[in-house]
Order: structure tokens, then sequence, then C-alpha cells
């Protein structure tokens, strides 16, 4: 699951399979990198300086 719009939660989470990503807005230059090549994803949460 993927939320860019709930600006006091950024982070990442899991609930029992999914897993949970928040970068937070977009307007404020933070974003998420994630990558899907492996079994379990890579998930970077990034900002733009």
């Amino acid at each position: 699951c993927i939320s860019g719009h709930i600006h006091e939660s950024v982070g990442i989470d899991r609930l029992e399979d999914t897993l949970l990503v928040n970068p937070g807005a977009f307007k404020s230059g933070r974003y998420a990198l994630i990558e899907l090549e492996e079994d379990v994803p890579k998930v970077e949460l990034l900002q733009v300086r």
C-alpha cells in the first residue's frame, strides 16, 4: 500500500502481509524509492533538497 497524502504519518510499516509506505507530501520534496526485483521490496524514503 502506497500513500502520500497523510502528512502526519510519514514512514514504513507492516500490517500482517501488507507493506505500508507513506513518503509524506511531495510538495515538501518527499518521495519513496521502491525496488520490487527481490522477494522482499527494498524501500527508501528520500527528500529533494
